[in-house]
């Protein structure tokens, strides 16, 4: 698969996001008013239209333009894609099963 220069930015900016949660979690848990056992997590939730597992969704999103203005039906589009992505996160589901009974 090829990559235009912005999608390897995303890649790159992902990686080192994924990088700072872990070391912002290792911090929380090393400060002395938390304490390790601390009940602390950080989700990072990524939403990825190229891993939608709607084949004719994840077709239709990926030939939209990049552009400033896009049409209402590619907007719907991209809702649509966007909740299936999140509906698809492990992250989303695990942070979505720490709240339980706390909405």
């Amino acid at each position: 698969m090829m990559y235009s220069g912005l999608g390897r930015q995303s890649i790159e900016s992902s990686l080192v996001f994924r990088d700072a949660v872990e070391e912002w979690l290792r911090e929380l848990k090393a400060d002395p008013r938390l304490g390790p056992e601390a009940d602390i997590d950080i989700f990072n939730i990524e939403i990825g239209l190229s891993e939608l597992d709607d084949a004719a969704l994840r077709k239709q999103v990926l030939r939209i333009p990049t552009a400033f203005r896009i049409s209402a039906e590619d907007f719907g589009l991209l809702r649509q894609a966007a909740a299936r992505s999140l509906a698809q996160s492990p992250d989303f589901r695990r942070f979505l099963d720490s709240t339980d009974g706390e909405r």
